[in-house]
């Protein structure tokens, strides 16, 4: 096994290991999924909003949005994420963070493009790329093609590792 791909099985254990502990993330992509169907009838993503200071308009139906009390916590997160995010996506904010955590593996920054499905980054420097398809996070190593395309699991995951 070579050296980035033991890399990047023992990250991929690390967050198995440490994954369950820690609480659902945020999510961009939920947000705004949930923001089009329960919010944009009367807001603009453009508007900011605070998580407390949505959920205390829910719940004390400032402008009416008492009715919106059906939504979870983790719901208005993800809005409220969303709306501080409006042009990015799960997959990006996963990608900075890899970056920043792994600049020898994942080097020089890059930026996302769709390729044969996936959503992903490649990286010059190491020959690498990641990659997001169907919520699922890839890795490959084009040094070392027989390897294949390395599954490191799911997004939501890898975000909730992150802290993000």
């Amino acid at each position: 096994m070579t050296k980035k791909l033991k890399l990047a099985a023992l990250v991929v254990a690390s967050a198995c290991a440490t994954g369950a502990a820690v609480s659902q993330a945020a999510s961009v992509d939920a947000g705004k999924t949930a923001f089009a169907s329960n919010c944009a009838s009367c807001h603009s993503p453009s508007e900011r909003r605070a998580w407390s200071n949505t959920s205390s308009a829910i719940r004390k139906n400032t402008g009416g949005m008492g009715y919106l009390s059906y939504l979870s916590a983790t719901e208005v997160l993800d809005i409220t994420t969303y709306l501080a995010n409006p042009t990015t996506t799960d997959a990006d904010r996963l990608f900075n963070w890899a970056e920043a955590n792994y600049p020898s593996l994942l080097a020089p920054r890059a930026t996302s493009q769709s390729l044969a499905g996936y959503l992903v980054r490649y990286y010059s420097q190491t020959n690498t790329y990641v990659g997001t398809a169907n919520g699922q996070l890839y890795f490959f190593d084009a040094n070392h093609p027989a390897a294949g395309i390395v599954p490191l699991g799911s997004v939501s995951s890898w975000l909730n590792t992150a802290g993000l």
